[in-house]
């Protein structure tokens, strides 16, 4: 039998060295700003008040403080217990501790702390499902397996295209055919990274879902029209009517079908069938 290529403990302590880079990341530039004000649409587009959510990888709170502000009751989950203290006092000190109802350890692989038929809808941003490599499929049952009937995943893995789009600059530096063959970060293809994760293309991403039970109902890039235009994403910042203009036209690219792939991620909305 082929060993996986997913080793827990390597996340876990990839994410266990300190939680504030991590919780600083997607506001630190422009460029990541787009990707959170993306992210959180599909969060404000498909989830309601008082919808119980698992928030699966949740880190120290990013989109834990988004789901607070929808009105969701929120289990928060991560598998580094230093990502989840940080969430808690993140909770304490911004206001979100009241819409938490647990912190728990957890692995997207076994989701074996929630019972069958317990949330409205799991949020697994940020990646959980690239970095579980080959063990997609088994992360996807178990989701289906914890909602309840008509719920909703809402997730993001890396993308492969879109990556190698943002850093194309890097392109003739070395080979990339095994990378782009298999879409998996490994020591083997990237050795000195220490940061290992499987790239998604589009279409594999809905094939996976589909074979565990979901209905793909909306699938989008978590940037695409800025995402090689950095020097000019800064100067559109300084412009808040400009800056909005922006947000507004990259929600609508990064959701048409040509575009999907185009960014760093890709997010997809899928229902429980």
């Amino acid at each position: 039998m082929e060993m996986s290529k997913y080793k827990a403990d390597e996340i876990e302590a990839f994410y266990s060295k300190d939680a504030a880079p991590e919780w600083r990341r997607m506001v630190k530039t422009p460029e990541e700003e787009v990707k959170l004000q993306v992210h959180n649409h599909y969060l404000q587009s498909y989830l309601n008040p008082g919808m119980d959510v698992l928030e699966v990888g949740a880190g120290p709170g990013r989109f834990t403080q988004t789901l607070h502000e929808l009105g969701c009751r929120i289990l928060v989950s991560d598998i580094s217990m230093v990502q989840l203290a940080a969430n808690r006092e993140n909770a304490k000190n911004l206001g979100f501790y009241e819409s938490v109802t647990d912190w728990v350890k957890a692995d997207v692989t076994n989701l074996k702390s929630f019972s069958s038929d317990s949330f409205n809808a799991i949020v697994a941003y940020g990646g959980p499902l690239s970095y579980v490599f080959d063990q997609a499929e088994r992360s996807l049952l178990e989701c289906h397996r914890v909602l309840r009937s008509g719920g909703l995943v809402i997730a993001s893995v890396m993308s492969l295209w879109g990556t190698l789009h943002r850093f194309f600059h890097n392109i003739s530096s070395r080979d990339f055919s095994e990378l782009i063959k298999t879409g998996d970060v490994t020591p083997e293809t990237e050795p000195y990274t220490g940061h290992y994760f499987h790239m998604y293309r589009a279409e594999e991403l809905r094939c996976v879902l589909e074979a565990t039970g979901f209905e793909v109902i909306g699938m989008s890039a978590s940037n695409s029209l800025s995402s090689i235009h950095i020097d000019t994403l800064e100067n559109i910042r300084q412009d808040p009517e400009k800056w909005r203009e922006l947000i507004g036209m990259e929600i609508e690219a990064c959701a048409s079908p040509g575009l999907v792939e185009s960014g760093t991620h890709i997010i997809v909305v899928a229902r429980k069938r």
